[in-house]
C-alpha cells in the first residue's frame, strides 16, 4: 500500500463519503471488502496528489505564488479530490500517447502484443474507475516490457506500460516490418505465439552483428562490468546514429543490458 502523510483516522470520513455516494446517499453501510476498496482508493488518490505536490515543490512552484499543489497541508478530503483530478488528467495523457502510437502501430504478427495493445488498453479505458477503484490495474498486461512495473498499479502502471510500448514501436519502425519479422523468424518460427519482448530480440540481433563486424570486442564476454559497458556504448551508437540520440529510448533499453548480455553469452556458447 502506498505511503501518505495522513493518519488513518483522517481517511475514515473520506471513505464514508465514498460509501455514501456509492450507495446513492441511502446508506454508508457497505461490505468489509468494499470498504477496504474505498480505503485503498482514497490512499491512491491522496498519494497522486502528494506526489504531484512534491514534484511541484522540487521544480520551484511551491513558493509565495500560492500554488495550490505546493502550499500548506490541506484536509484529506480535499487532497483526495485533487488526487482524483490528477488521475483523470493522467488517463487523458495515457490515451493521448496511446492514440498517437496507434497511427503506426505494428504487432509484427505477434498475437500477445496485438491483443494487449489493441484489445486490452481499450478495455482498461472503458472500465477504469478513477473514483471508487483507481488502484485497480484491471489488465494483466501479458506482453512483457523492459521496465519493472511490479510495484505499480492502476493508471500509473498502465500509463508507464503504454509509454514503454510506444518507445519500442518507434525503435522497431526504424527496421521496417519485413526486417523485424525476418529477425523474429530466425529467433523462433513460432514467434507469432511467443510471449517475449520483440524489441529486445531485435536489439540482440543488431548487437551480435556489431560484434561480428568487429565494432566491439567479444573478448569481454566473461567480464561482466566491461561487457556491460560495451553494450551500453553499442546501444548509444545505434540510437545516436538512427534515432537522433533519443534519450528516452536510450534510457529504456539500458534496462535490458544484463538480460542482453546473458542471452548473447548463451548464444555464443
Amino acid at each position: 500500500m502506498k505511503k501518505i502523510s495522513y493518519e488513518i483516522e483522517e481517511l475514515f470520513p473520506v471513505v464514508a463519503m465514498l460509501a455514501e455516494q456509492y450507495t446513492g446517499y441511502e446508506s454508508t453501510s457497505v461490505t468489509y471488502e468494499k470498504a477496504q476498496q474505498f480505503m485503498e482508493a482514497v490512499i491512491y488518490g491522496i498519494h497522486a496528489y502528494e506526489k504531484t505536490m512534491k514534484s511541484a515543490t522540487e521544480k520551484g512552484m511551491g513558493d509565495a505564488s500560492g500554488n495550490a499543489l505546493a502550499g500548506q497541508r490541506i484536509p484529506a478530503k480535499e487532497a483526495y479530490r485533487n488526487g482524483v483530478r490528477i488521475l483523470q488528467e493522467k488517463v487523458k495523457q495515457m490515451l493521448a500517447v496511446y492514440h498517437a502510437m496507434l497511427k503506426s502501430f505494428q504487432s509484427y504478427g505477434n498475437h500477445c502484443l496485438e491483443d494487449t495493445i489493441l484489445k486490452g488498453i481499450p478495455e482498461f479505458a472503458r472500465w477504469y474507475d478513477v473514483k471508487y477503484a483507481p488502484q485497480d490495474t484491471i489488465l494483466t498486461l501479458d506482453y512483457p516490457v523492459l521496465v519493472d512495473l511490479s510495484s505499480m498499479t492502476g493508471i500509473d502502471k498502465v500509463y508507464a506500460y503504454v509509454k514503454a510500448v510506444s518507445i519500442e514501436q518507434r525503435f522497431l519502425a526504424g527496421y521496417g516490418e519485413s526486417r523485424v519479422q525476418e529477425i523474429l523468424n530466425a529467433y523462433t518460427t513460432d514467434y507469432t505465439e511467443m510471449i517475449e519482448n520483440i524489441s529486445s530480440i531485435v536489439l540482440q540481433d543488431t548487437v551480435e552483428q556489431m560484434l561480428q563486424k568487429g565494432t566491439f570486442s567479444s573478448q569481454n564476454f566473461t567480464q561482466k562490468k566491461k561487457f556491460n559497458t560495451d553494450l551500453q556504448e553499442m546501444i548509444a551508437t545505434l540510437i545516436n546514429r538512427y534515432y537522433d540520440g533519443n534519450k528516452e529510448m536510450m534510457d529504456y533499453f539500458s534496462n535490458d543490458i544484463d538480460n542482453l548480455r546473458v542471452r548473447i553469452l548463451i548464444h555464443y556458447e
